[in-house]
């Protein structure tokens, strides 16, 4: 199956706080017919919120995540994703000039000083993943600064593929809910980071799934953020309205700006999609899932760790 042939169910799932002042952005995109690419990107506005006046008086955190989306642009466009270990530090490179280009355009201030030890220009994160279908099989390249997510999800369950850049509950998904980790790395015009790189190749099908942290952060588990991407798919007769009911969700729960991006591999159609995953919803309602508006914590918790195996390292 070539990417054109495989089914696109969700373009983009978006929405902002405050209309018109969204510190998030994405990009998704397809290259030669070949390389489908897709990506969120979540301005900082913690670190990035000294506004510019040259750019409509908005934050460096709304910056950023605009021109950190379309530096991926042009690095497709120009460089390609070639799925070798190259990528990640020339797309790393165009991030970073295209920060520091705006930065230098419009302020001669390196940063805002925050809580009194860090300062950042132009802070966003990023989660970019990039995928071919070669030999019936799915390679996928994902790239990421922060605490925006790439995950997978098939009959097996959902499975987060990038770690957390913060100083706390990295490794656990579930006490990370409940903690306020600090960022540790992002993109930004003043200083280093990095991008990460991993690459999996993968059976079909699948969903790749790219979410900043409004997307999945207000949820009480990860086994509830996996539900709620079956559970709106399940009730909809279309890819349309799957869209609009997990918009509807987010809106209600989320309390910042969220974006979630759901690429699909290997299904030919709507229908196909959702018989596949019936069981799993089922046994992950089963298992997983406490129906109460204020589930027990301990309950949770031993439910998350009976969870957490297939959730973390099924690739490695």
């Amino acid at each position: 199956m070539s990417l054109n042939q495989a089914l696109s169910v969700i373009d983009v799932v978006y929405g902002e706080v405050k209309q018109g002042m969204g510190e998030d952005c994405y990009t998704r995109r397809t290259i030669d017919g070949v390389t489908r690419y897709f990506g969120v990107f979540d301005g900082c506005g913690g670190l990035g919120a000294k506004r510019y006046e040259n750019v409509s008086n908005h934050t460096g955190a709304w910056i950023a995540s605009k021109v950190a989306a379309a530096a991926v642009d042009l690095f497709a466009e120009k460089e390609k994703f070639r799925f070798d270990e190259n990528t990640g530090l020339y797309l790393q490179m165009k991030i970073e000039e295209a920060l520091k280009g705006v930065r230098d355009r419009y302020t001669l201030n390196t940063g805002v000083q925050v809580g009194g030890s860090l300062s950042k220009s132009m802070p966003t994160t990023v989660c970019v993943a990039a995928a071919e279908i070669r030999n019936r099989r799915l390679l996928c390249d994902f790239f990421w600064a922060g605490d925006s997510r790439a995950y997978t999800l098939d009959q097996y369950g959902l499975c987060q593929i990038t770690r957390d850049d913060i100083d706390t509950n990295a490794d656990d998904a579930f006490e990370n809910l409940r903690e306020d980790g600090r960022l540790t790395n992002v993109a930004n015009a003043d200083s280093r980071f990095t991008l990460h790189r991993r690459t999996i190749e993968m059976e079909m099908p699948k969903l790749v799934i790219c979410s900043t942290d409004g997307g999945f952060a207000y949820f009480n588990s990860p086994m509830e953020f996996e539900y709620v991407l079956l559970d709106t798919m399940q009730s909809s007769r279309t890819p349309e309205e799957w869209s609009k009911q997990l918009d509807h969700v987010l809106r209600h729960v989320a309390g910042d700006d969220y974006t979630v991006i759901i690429e699909v591999f290997g299904f030919s159609d709507f229908n196909m999609m959702k018989g596949y995953f019936y069981n799993r919803l089922k046994a992950l309602k089963n298992r997983y899932i406490i129906d109460s508006n204020t589930p027990n914590e301990e309950e949770l918790r031993k439910l998350w760790q009976a969870y957490k195996p297939s959730y973390y390292n099924r690739y490695d």
